[in-house]
């Protein structure tokens, strides 16, 4: 009876402390608590290619993948001209630059798995999430440091706007 009891208080308190945690977990991140509970999986990924600054081709198990950051939008390398500069060009560079070819990085998905062009959509970090913080987004997300330099501005693509508000705060910060 005893040992019913003790087991008892212990699944309790474990249920409790699966509740309160915020951090990795075999399964992703766990970002919310309580009420609101959801898992994000991580998935790491290798950048074999970038295609313009918010397109990018990454390499998942041996297996290729074309990635559509999401929350973002960059200006089109084709249209893009304006007084002998080219802002889609500028973006595609700035995503050269931070994610090369070679790099590891991680990625998120909010609601949907792809878009009507078949690409993955993704949050893309340059280092492990950990709580979803602003200043996590803001340091280690791709997608909103697009937005902080200027190379993007942040949209909305519902259903997944997991990140929208941050990004538009994000943003309006870096006008």
């Amino acid at each position: 009876m005893k040992r019913a009891i003790l087991y008892g208080i212990i699944v309790i308190i474990l249920v409790f402390a699966a509740l309160i945690k915020v951090g990795i977990t075999e399964k992703g991140l766990i970002y919310e608590i309580f009420n609101k509970t959801y898992t994000t999986e991580i998935t790491k990924a290798k950048v074999i290619y970038i295609v313009d600054g918010d397109t990018i081709k990454v390499q998942i198990n041996n297996k290729t993948y074309k990635v559509r950051l999401i929350g973002v939008d960059t200006p089109e390398m084709i249209n893009a001209e304006k007084e002998g500069e080219n802002l889609g060009q500028d973006a595609t560079n700035y995503t050269k630059q931070i994610l090369y070819v070679g790099r590891e990085i991680w990625l998120t998905k909010d609601i949907s798995e792809t878009d009507k062009y078949g690409r993955l959509l993704r949050y893309v970090w340059i280092g492990v999430p950990n709580n979803y913080s602003k200043d996590e987004i803001r340091d280690r997300m791709f997608n909103a440091m697009l937005v902080i330099k200027g190379f993007a501005k942040a949209k909305a693509y519902p259903p997944d706007t997991e990140f929208a508000e941050v990004l538009e705060e994000l943003e309006k910060e870096a006008r």
